[in-house]
């Protein structure tokens, strides 16, 4: 509990720019919804909305990630937004590399899944069953995932912000870092993975449109209430482990850690 509460504590003196991530995710939410309502009304998105969903999701990923690296280095230090804009920049393209990896795990998982959910014969003669059958896998695979790839989602990004590895170089480094040193991380982790799965599982309750999308918001604001709280403890856990990581010498570090383990 020792990292929850410490960041827990940072997030509060630097509640403006956790808002200001908040109210991004919270954007990003809103126009994602709008999306969904479109295409259930066979609706294409307009080439505008999906730029300006586009152009917010890079500059909260950069404020974002900007924000995790200065929670590292700095703790609970106030921060300008282009400070956080050129902290980001030296992670992007990482980051951009991790979530296509984790694209990769669960469109991998959706096709190893679906056919036990979509037999042949129901996807040829009523295709508007599929529609049940998509959020039943979607939802399989979000619980699958999260729970066989727990340590990945919980630590990589942390290395990565921390140790200021490559995406490789991670997975070397998440060796050292165990689940159950980390124990209120893992706790926190699974509320998160709970209440989402509850929302999803949440019928509609035929409510008007216009307040699904007032609904919507919630869900967005309390996943990034958790994920910053998470990301942050987890940080602030790997930091305490003290795995110096020097770029000109991989295999000096390897082998410290190798002597330090004997």
């Amino acid at each position: 509990m020792k990292y929850i509460k410490e960041s827990i504590s940072i997030l509060k003196t630097r509640w403006p720019e956790a808002a200001m991530l908040i109210g991004m995710a919270l954007a990003l939410g809103v126009l994602n919804m709008s999306f969904f309502t479109m295409g259930k009304g066979n609706a294409s998105p307009q080439p505008a909305s999906v730029f300006l969903f586009l152009v917010i999701m890079v500059f909260f990923l950069l404020f974002k990630l900007g924000f995790l690296s200065t929670a590292h280095q700095s703790k609970d230090q106030h921060q300008l937004p282009l400070t956080l804009l050129k902290e980001g920049k030296r992670f992007f393209w990482r980051f951009v590399l991790l979530g296509m990896l984790y694209a990769t795990v669960y469109f991998a998982v959706t096709l190893a899944i679906l056919p036990f959910f979509a037999p042949q014969d129901i996807a040829g003669s009523n295709p508007e069953k599929l529609v049940s059958v998509f959020e039943k896998v979607s939802l399989l695979d979000y619980i699958i995932i999260t729970l066989v790839f727990m340590k990945f989602i919980l630590f990589l990004p942390a290395l990565i912000i921390v140790t200021d590895v490559t995406v490789p170089s991670s997975f070397s480094l998440l060796k050292y870092c165990k689940l159950k040193d980390a124990k209120g991380l893992v706790v926190l982790f699974l509320t998160q993975m709970a209440i989402n799965v509850i929302w999803m599982l949440l019928p509609d309750f035929g409510i008007e449109l216009k307040y699904q999308k007032i609904l919507s918001i919630l869900p967005a604001v309390v996943n990034q209430c958790f994920t910053l709280i998470l990301t942050v403890a987890a940080i602030r856990f790997v930091a305490s482990l003290d795995l110096l990581y020097d770029n000109k010498n991989e295999n000096e570090l390897e082998s410290d850690l190798t002597e330090g383990e004997n």
